[in-house]
């Protein structure tokens, strides 16, 4: 947690740090003196927003429709204050999806602010350069994040792009990761509740125990030594269909997550299959209180 010293002290070293880059000097967090210069690939961004109320730290690359119309989930708030995403939703529209990706990239600037970003790369190494930054205020009570998304050309996108010095991995373009599906056995419709959040290990083994044996076991298999992390939830829902192959989360028009069948489309049965799919998605997301 940030107290008002920590959040200063980040604040000053990200505006110093960035106003190095704004000179052509490194990139916000990049290291210096390791690998190629970072070279720019992609200004102005589509989208770019100061946040005092840091989004979900999200950096990933849209290559397709579907991910450019599920990306905004990332943004959207359990409180319903959607503001944030539709924005992003209105930047994307105007993104060739024929010719470029969108690279989408947050990153925290304590208590400083800019007014613009660049995109770079060293490598197949993408950092976010920050421009025009005032002096940080001496302290705040909460942190600062900028979001920014680019359109890049796909002949200037790395082939497997990692994201800042860490060089961590995309994140998924939507917030929700299946990790688990499979048909309800006997083609009757399960005695459990049709979403559920089953997050720790008692819960999930109480599901799954009003699930008949072969979907249990098989369920339980996928799952398997897949440790949820702190600011995740794992949600199972029911969802039906005939020859489904997965689903997905959406947001509805109400706000909750709604899950979604993939697959099927022109199948016809006579009656419908029922399948359950064990989705992980991040705390803040989650519309399923713990029971």
């Amino acid at each position: 947690m940030f107290t008002p010293a920590r959040i200063a002290a980040a604040g000053l070293l990200a505006a110093l740090a960035a106003g190095a880059a704004a000179c052509g000097g490194t990139p916000a967090g990049a290291e210096s003196g390791k690998g190629p210069a970072p070279q720019r690939i992609a200004s102005p961004p589509l989208y770019f927003q100061n946040s005092d109320r840091p989004p979900q730290q999200v950096r990933t690359v849209l290559r397709t429709r579907e991910d450019v119309a599920r990306f905004p989930d990332w943004f959207a708030r359990p409180s319903g204050d959607s503001t944030m995403a539709e924005g992003i939703a209105a930047g994307l529209r105007k993104a060739d999806l024929s010719r470029n990706v969108v690279v989408a990239y947050t990153t925290d600037t304590g208590c400083g602010t800019a007014g613009g970003a660049e995109l770079v790369a060293s490598g197949n190494q993408l950092d976010l350069r920050l421009l025009d930054h005032p002096a940080p205020p001496p302290e705040c009570y909460a942190p600062n994040a900028v979001t920014a998304l680019f359109e890049v050309d796909r002949d200037r996108m790395p082939a497997d792009p990692v994201f800042g010095p860490d060089r961590e991995a995309p994140d998924p373009p939507a917030p929700a990761r299946l990790v688990a599906f499979a048909e309800v056995e006997g083609a009757v419709e399960p005695r459990v509740e049709p979403q559920a959040d089953v997050t720790d290990g008692a819960r999930l083994d109480g599901y799954l125990a009003r699930l008949p044996s072969r979907t249990a076991d098989e369920l339980r298999r996928e799952v398997a030594g897949g440790t949820v992390p702190e600011q995740e939830r794992r949600l199972a829902f029911v969802v039906s269909g005939c020859r489904l192959t997965g689903a997905e989360l959406v947001r509805s028009e109400e706000g909750p997550l709604a899950v979604r069948p993939v697959g099927g489309e022109t199948v016809r049965c006579v009656r419908a299959e029922h399948y359950v799919a064990v989705f992980t998605v991040p705390a803040s997301l989650a519309p399923v209180p713990p029971r």
